[in-house]
Parts: C-alpha cells; structure tokens; sequence
C-alpha cells in the first residue's frame, strides 16, 4: 500500500498485464465523520513502448469520455497492446456521483488546481496525484471533457501552448489522431491539467465534446474511435489508425476567438445553431427580461466573423454567462506562428 496524503493505492505502475483497481480518497467532514471514497484506476502493460494516460471525469457532469474510457478496458485485451496505458475514467469521481461539475467534498474545481498538492484538501490531492505520480511516467495523454450541463462545443481538440516546440508539435498530431473536427491552439487554463503536462513535456490534449447534459451518440463515437486511432498512432495499440484526421480537421486559435457575454439575467433564446458560421453585427441571441416582465428585451450580435464554437444549452441566463464562443478558422500553420 503507497500513500499521496489522504490518497492510498495498491496498484503497481511497472506490473504487465491489466490492472483493475481503485484510489482511495480518505475524507471527513461534517456530513461524513470518515469517508473512503474510491476513483478506479486501470493499467494495461504489455512488452516494450510509450506510456500513455487517458482521463475522463476531470468535471463530474461530462459524460462521452467516461463511457468511453470505461468501455476500453473492459474490451481490451492485453496482448494487443505495446506499451503502458493508464486509464482514470472518474477522475473527480466525488463530482462523478453528485453529477456536478466541481467536487461537493470542498467546492473546487479540479481542472483548476494544477498542480496540486498532498496536503491541500480532497481536489488538490488527486491533482496532485496525477501530477506528481502519474505524470512523470508518461509520454501522451487525453484528457476528455465536454460541455457539462450548461454549454454544448463542437467536437474539438484544445493543444495548450507551452512545453517547447517539438512537445507542442507531437501534442498537435496527436490531436490529428485524435480526429476531432476542430483542433483548437490556447495558451492553457491556470491550473488545468494540460499545461501541467507540458511541463513534463508529455505530448497531451483535452477535448470537448457536445455537452448540454447529454450523452451524444455521435460524441460518444467521436471519443470511443478517437481513443483507439491515438493509440494505433502511438503504437500502444495494434491495428490501423481508423481515418487519416489530418485531412479533415480544421483549425482556430486563441487569438483568433471571441467570447459573447450577456450583459443582463432573463431567458435566453439563441438565433444561431452550434457550428453555424456568423458575421460580426449577426443577430445571434435574445436575453428576455427575467424581473422586468413587462422590458424590451435585449438583443445580441455576433462580436466578429466566425464559426460559433460553444452554444449556452439551457434557457436561463444570468449577467456574465458566456452566451456563445466564435472563432475564425485558420489554416494548419497559424498554430506554430
């Protein structure tokens, strides 16, 4: 048995073979005097190749990738395997079971506590245990999230700056593997799990796929075939990568995004659908007074040319929502200038 402050496990990283095990998360507040919560945790280990860590969960009401990653160990089979993958399928498995967003053990948001920490509540720590034990023992990873309950995205790949040129580039074609859609060049959330990968300079992505508190048949897939071709990519996994992504992705940049805000609370009722190219000035929403009955209603337009990215998906709106994301798509080589 090892320890990470409140964090026990038995699972061995250098043991071959498939592991089927679980974290377990020591916690006491008022509600529970003692708790021993469990986040599984798989290894499936075979022969010589790269190491490879697959996440779902990181917010607990993102659905595609944990059904996905859950269905891929249990199809596996070990001696199709080249290499060491890593699959955490629950991460925030405390978010996981109340079906939010951020931990109800402490209120924090995991994908914004990297790098986390032993001894700095129940979030920090499974950051920190992926940072500090997990991490340093990779070569690739995905991290897959979507929307959540508010806000639906185009299937896409975020590929955080940072890391150096060649870990940037490997992140970028892994993405390409991937084959989501869109590939989406940032400088990276504070205390997200994908700048801290680039600091172990380990090729890593994030995803997001749909949203809206569903589970899409479509994303689903994206994720299920996605997981498998980086793997074929990698040469962790045998068989033929399923689709030559590179051809078809298409790709934005931060720099080249805007974000529409609305300015009001009330009901929001959209005038543009998620993947639907927009001009600056575009009609796009309508925020309806919520305690003014009786007020015009106000109406919001595109704030550049663009594609729209990211939808809100439910009717209420309060002042500071992101009501919608554009951005202008790019060839290949803007993500390297």
């Amino acid at each position: 048995m090892a320890n990470y402050g409140p964090i026990s496990y038995q699972i061995d990283l250098d043991a071959k073979g498939k592991q089927l095990s679980a974290l377990t998360l020591d916690h006491s507040d008022d509600a529970n005097a003692y708790t021993a919560l469990s986040i599984p945790i798989a290894i499936i280990a075979n022969g010589e190749g790269p190491t490879v860590l697959l996440v779902a969960g990181n917010h607990g009401n993102e659905y595609e990738g944990q059904v996905a990653l859950r269905e891929f160990v249990r199809q596996a089979d070990v001696s199709d395997i080249s290499g060491r993958i890593i699959v955490i399928p629950s991460l925030n498995m405390p978010a996981v079971r109340a079906d939010v967003r951020v931990s109800p053990l402490d209120g924090v948001n995991l994908n914004r506590v990297f790098p986390g920490s032993s001894d700095a509540g129940p979030t920090a720590a499974i950051a920190g245990f992926v940072n500090d034990i997990v991490l340093p023992v990779c070569d690739a990873g995905v991290d897959i999230h979507t929307g959540g309950a508010e806000a639906s995205l185009i299937p896409l790949a975020y590929v955080c700056r940072g890391g150096g040129d060649a870990v940037f580039a490997a992140s970028v074609e892994l993405a390409e593997a991937f084959a989501t859609p869109w590939i989406y060049s940032e400088a990276g959330v504070t205390g997200g799990i994908d700048p801290e990968a680039r600091r172990h300079r380990v090729a890593f992505f994030c995803t997001e796929l749909g949203g809206g508190a569903r589970l899409g048949a479509e994303t689903t897939e994206i994720a299920r075939c996605g997981v498998r071709n980086m793997l074929r990519y990698l040469g962790v996994l045998s068989g033929e990568v399923e689709s030559k992504a590179a051809t078809r992705c298409r790709y934005v940049t931060d720099a080249h995004a805007r974000q529409l805000i609305s300015p009001a609370s009330g009901f929001l009722e959209l005038l543009c659908e998620l993947g639907e190219t927009v001009s600056a000035g575009q009609d796009v929403a309508i925020v309806h007074p919520l305690e003014n009955a009786f007020a015009e209603p106000t109406l919001l337009t595109a704030p550049d040319d663009g594609v729209v990215m990211t939808v809100r998906t439910t009717a209420r709106v309060s002042q500071g929502d992101i009501v919608l994301d554009t951005a202008q798509e790019v060839g290949r080589a803007a993500l390297f200038a």
